[in-house]
């Protein structure tokens, strides 16, 4: 379906110019889901980085790309979106699922789906699952997905089991049991968040494959990223599962900041992020805290845009 879908996810997470987005729905996030991402567009309209990506964009020549986009399929990825939820268990993927909230004209994709060759429905309880395979290329030989699209939403995911349960859930109208040990992580910040980030058990759900010496000692995790008083934040929690493990993460964060500080004359930008990092610890849980002007930010952000390119151009 020229990866419709898959581009509508990836392209959402950040960006939008819909000023109706929808916050964080805690009935569609199941019982089970391990984890949680929440992207709260109507604060990312309001915020001074917002103003400034969307103006760099241009630049970039990104929204050309979006433009050519909503001509073929009828649905522009920034402007009829309204927000994006992601949960799941561990490192499975077929065990994610996304909810894109938007304003889009289902006819005209379940036409798309119904013109791709791989397209199937599975009928569920008075429901109409799509199942298509999605390729990033014509020789590629595409991973299976599937797909409901209600009235206002989009569900997806390349596990049928996990949309099936998405389903029931967003169905039952908050008659089902809450997550709450993982929605409780969320509201510990008070200040109106872009982008909410949580999750349980991290190390317990960790591949084998994984290295991160700080995920392999992590019990909980919670961040949030947002702006307050025009100046752009990340608020981070990691908890432990015991005291002596806190000690051990702190230090090794500190050990990083100070190499920061040092870096100066070779890694300026470097050295700013460590100056403007806190960091605090409480029994088993460490705070880390970082603020900067969105200037920064978006500068930072359009180097790496810039290298990602001229990377993918070499290759």
């Amino acid at each position: 379906m020229k990866r419709l879908l898959i581009l509508v996810l990836l392209l959402t997470v950040v960006f939008t110019r819909q000023c109706s987005a929808k916050p964080l729905d805690p009935t569609i996030v199941d019982i089970d889901a391990g984890w949680l991402f929440h992207a709260d567009y109507d604060q990312f309209n309001q915020s001074k980085i917002g103003d400034l990506i969307k103006q760099q964009m241009s630049l970039l020549g990104i929204d050309s790309h979006l433009t050519n986009f909503s001509d073929k399929f009828a649905f522009h990825p920034l402007e009829d979106v309204n927000s994006v939820t992601i949960y799941g268990q561990g490192e499975d993927k077929s065990k994610a699922v996304a909810f894109v909230y938007a304003n889009f004209e289902k006819q005209v994709l379940l036409d798309l789906l119904e013109n791709d060759s791989t397209h199937e429905i599975i009928e569920y309880k008075k429901q109409k699952i799509h199942k298509f395979k999605n390729k990033k290329r014509a020789d590629d030989e595409g991973k299976i997905t599937f797909v409901l699209l209600n009235t206002n939403n989009i569900i997806l995911s390349t596990g049928l089991d996990a949309v099936k349960t998405a389903a029931d859930n967003q169905n039952a109208n908050g008659n089902n049991v809450a997550n709450t040990e993982l929605l409780n992580l969320l509201k510990n910040n008070s200040s109106p968040a872009i982008i909410q980030l949580a999750g349980i058990n991290i190390a317990e759900n960790l591949s084998p494959k994984n290295n991160s010496i700080v995920l392999k000692q992590t019990d909980t995790l919670s961040i949030t990223i947002g702006e307050r008083n025009e100046m752009f934040y990340i608020d981070s929690n990691i908890k432990a599962y015991d005291s002596q493990t806190a000690i051990d993460i702190e230090n090794m964060m500190r050990g990083f900041i100070s190499l920061g500080l040092l870096a100066y004359e070779k890694h300026p930008q470097l050295t700013k992020i460590a100056q403007a990092t806190q960091l605090i610890r409480k029994d088993k849980t460490i705070n880390i805290y970082f603020e900067a002007e969105p200037e920064f930010i978006l500068l930072m952000s359009t180097e790496a845009w810039k290298k990602k390119m001229a990377t993918e151009c070499m290759d």
